[in-house]
């Protein structure tokens, strides 16, 4: 079965944030996955995020897949990943 990512601009590919809300993170193209460009999120005792509103279809099935790497000696941040599934 074919993947269909429902997320705008989900590699990030425009080369910036364009359908994402980001605080403290930067567009880069240092150690993408796959394409040119992926998102780098600030580390340090300050938050940082990225988040995305998807509107799904009610009896679909959804896959959420994530890719994460740590760059060079900094410290890695704490991660969490949220999914939150609202209704009307």
């Amino acid at each position: 079965m074919a993947i269909r990512n429902l997320l705008v601009n989900g590699g990030f590919e425009t080369g910036n944030f364009a359908g994402w809300r980001a605080y403290r993170a930067i567009v880069s193209m240092d150690q993408p996955l796959h394409g040119r460009f992926s998102a780098r999120l600030s580390y340090g005792a300050g938050e940082s995020f990225i988040s995305q509103t998807i509107p799904l279809t009610a009896g679909t099935n959804q896959q959420f897949i994530v890719t994460l790497s740590k760059q060079g000696f900094y410290n890695s941040p704490i991660i969490f990943i949220r999914i939150v599934y609202l209704d009307e």
